[in-house]
């Protein structure tokens, strides 16, 4: 028997989606603001197979992904996800030769007997700037604010200054990120050729995190 309070309290302990998924917004073709104000681009890897690599190779590439992140300072995050699902069904063309028809045929039945144990897997990263917050000059404004109340005031009260500002803020944030991200791509280009994902490609990428199912996380597209 299933109880009330099991149920409330499994609910409770849920907590809300906007705290593991903050994001709020694009503001360019591949640059995302969360509702902390903090930017971040999402990048799809290209793995490489470790199976067809020796000791040397794995070696190489480990260190080129330690450098590349050696380049962040600590304002910047760097997140990775693995999305791994059931290879579907595999459909075979057609072919004109009726033996290359067979074997590819018999092939693909092949491997669909064994989906259960097929899988493919995808590889992503998100790199955060969260700096806007130290960087908007705070202080300074303060030690205005003391030495002229009421200009200060007066500024911090008119809509069109704080948009300014607030626009400064993150256009400086934005250029920072894209400075981080462009190095991380030129050093990481030879081993997981980091791709940057435009707006509906990383909305995409955010709806599988809380969309399991794939009909779910297309709906949007």
């Amino acid at each position: 028997m299933l109880r009330h309070r099991t149920i409330r309290r499994d609910f409770e302990q849920a907590g809300s989606v906007n705290a593991l998924l903050a994001l709020w917004a694009f503001v360019d073709d591949d640059t995302f603001v969360t509702k902390a104000g903090d930017v971040g681009l999402v990048y799809r890897l290209h793995g490489q197979d470790y199976e067809g690599l020796d000791h040397a190779q794995r070696r190489d590439v480990v260190h080129r992904y330690e450098a590349a992140l050696r380049l962040l300072d600590e304002e910047c995050r760097v997140y990775q996800y693995l999305f791994k699902r059931r290879v579907p069904p595999i459909t075979a063309a057609p072919c004109a030769l009726p033996v290359v028809h067979q074997a590819v045929q018999a092939r693909a039945a092949h491997l669909n007997a064994r989906a259960g144990e097929l899988f493919e897997t995808e590889l992503y990263l998100v790199l955060m700037y969260e700096g806007l917050g130290r960087t908007t000059g705070m202080a300074t404004r303060v030690e205005r604010a003391w030495r002229h109340p009421r200009v200060a005031m007066r500024a911090w009260l008119s809509p069109g200054t704080v948009i300014a500002l607030l626009d400064e803020d993150v256009d400086r944030a934005i250029a920072h990120l894209h400075h981080k991200g462009r190095a991380l791509e030129v050093h990481l280009a030879d081993t997981v050729r980091p791709e940057r994902l435009s707006k509906p490609d990383a909305f995409r990428f955010f709806r599988r995190l809380v969309n399991y199912d794939p009909a779910g996380a297309d709906a949007g597209s």
